[in-house]
């Protein structure tokens, strides 16, 4: 089954995403001591990180020798350090910490299993107490997350797409640039950005060498635009450093739209949306959604 799957995900040669190695052993102590100590109680986002990072390493420590105790060490050790490999030498992002969690909370399970009818001594107290704090922490941020989730946006692109029927820009040539475009798409019944896919109908993002739907907002990008001239551009997030300042010769920024991957306690990836129009006679009014999140202000 394993070599199946193995098979099954295997990326195609004109695959352009995560598409190098890095077999740099500093990055792969880098990447396990922040994806382990992550998947325990390590925030990303807080100001305590030496903190959080010792808790970490106790826990970790401890589950170890008591796994060890238990004749289940190689099982949580193996999975493991294949799974670090795969991160740090291909991919990994934040959310990938929550399958090191489910393997923790396996082998743990299977531990417990065995201390049946036991005595419980310092080392069983110690490991109760870790999974405590464990626990503790990551419902915070779970409670955290959802309450931050209730009142924002993860994505803008239900408020793009209300946006663009509103004032009827899908009747106008919309240029887009950056791949999480296709976040407005599922609202309109076709594909509405005609140089998303060369304005095929196909609705997805093709992760191949061989597209060349624009991303970001290079050089190159603004003068594609200046040639075509389209009636609307708009720009997601993506590929964008956060400070750059856009500008177009004969179009102005109409709208903003604000939306944040909420992770733990903080904001991670944005995927926001800034929409050009042509200049028209008469001003139109900027439209700014409104945010009332205090989570990384720097972000927003």
């Amino acid at each position: 089954m394993a070599l199946l799957v193995i098979y099954i995900i295997m990326t195609p040669p004109d695959q352009i995403y995560a598409g190098a190695m890095n077999w740099n052993l500093k990055n792969f102590w880098l990447v396990s001591k922040r994806m382990i100590g992550g998947s325990l109680v390590m925030n990303e986002y807080t100001h305590l990180p030496w903190l959080f990072g010792t808790v970490a390493t106790a826990i970790f420590v401890t589950s170890l020798v008591w796994f060890s105790k238990n004749k289940l060490g190689l099982l949580y050790i193996l999975p493991l350090v294949l799974l670090s490999i795969l991160f740090a030498v291909k991919y990994r992002n934040l959310w990938h910490q929550g399958i090191l969690f489910l393997l923790w909370i396996f082998v743990l399970w299977l531990s417990l299993e065995k201390q049946k009818n036991q005595k419980p001594g310092t080392l069983f107290k110690s490991v109760i107490a870790g999974v405590a704090v464990v626990l503790v922490v990551q419902v915070y941020w779970c409670v955290d997350a959802l309450g931050y989730d209730l009142y924002h946006n993860y994505s803008a692109g239900y408020s793009v797409a209300k946006y663009i029927k509103a004032n009827g820009l899908e009747k106008e040539n919309i240029y887009v640039s950056g791949w999480k475009n296709i976040s407005i798409l599922p609202y309109f019944s076709k594909n509405i950005f005609f140089n998303h896919n060369n304005g095929s109908k196909h609705r997805f993002w093709n992760w191949s060498v061989n597209n060349v739907t624009s991303v970001g907002a290079s050089k190159e990008v603004l003068d594609t635009i200046e040639c075509l001239q389209p009636g609307v551009v708009i720009f997601a997030s993506d590929h964008i450093p956060r400070r750059q300042k856009i500008e177009l010769p004969g179009y102005r920024a109409v709208a903003f739209f604000k939306g944040y991957l909420c992770w733990k306690t903080g904001l991670s990836e944005p995927e926001c949306y800034l929409v050009f129009r042509k200049d028209t006679p008469e001003p139109e009014k900027i439209v700014y959604e409104k945010s009332s999140g205090s989570k990384n202000k720097e972000l927003q």
